[in-house]
């Protein structure tokens, strides 16, 4: 048999590892989002609430996380039963503060910044069929999973009263899913 008779059978064995390959990396972000909100959850997370941390000890950590500086708030959002609305006044202590939407398969869906001059942060994390109200800077997600981050760094983590303040205005806001 000639070798040339064996060159359709290869093309399509290379293609379809090439098809495989290719659909294994495409579901790999949405599996390993999955496999993290999951381990939250097991710790005691909740969807669609937001919660605040503090500044971290670094002698603490088991594993590099994030800047020691930083308070850090964080949210599980399950939008099958309407968009997520989520207010904070703008955040007047901090170096820098910003809050991040994050899709189930990692892309970045919206980033609302401290430079942006505003006075209030107001976003509706929405699906796609989903209304939103009037007043809110809109962040459509394509699935029904996203995830928010909230970060302020702070001037001085050994400032006691500051770092509280900061805390303090971040644990004024407010997520909640508009039916």
């Amino acid at each position: 048999m000639q070798l040339k008779s064996y060159i359709p059978a290869v093309l399509v064995f290379l293609g379809a590892a090439a098809v495989t390959h290719l659909a294994v990396l495409y579901q790999q972000p949405p599996i390993a989002t999955d496999k993290t909100l999951a381990a939250i959850r097991e710790r005691g997370a909740q969807w669609n609430y937001f919660s605040v941390g503090t500044v971290r000890d670094a002698k603490g950590n088991v594993v590099v996380r994030d800047n020691p500086d930083t308070i850090t708030g964080f949210a599980m959002l399950d939008l099958k039963e309407g968009p997520a609305l989520f207010t904070m006044p703008a955040l007047r202590e901090p170096l820098y503060w910003s809050v991040s939407v994050y899709g189930r398969n990692t892309d970045t869906l919206g980033v609302v910044r401290d430079d942006q001059g505003l006075e209030e942060v107001r976003i509706a994390i929405a699906l796609k069929n989903q209304p939103t109200p009037d007043g809110y800077q809109r962040i459509e997600a394509e699935s029904p999973v996203a995830a928010m981050i909230v970060r302020a760094i702070v001037r001085d983590r050994n400032d006691r009263e500051a770092v509280a303040a900061i805390r303090q205005e971040l644990l004024e806001a407010d997520l909640h899913i508009e039916p």
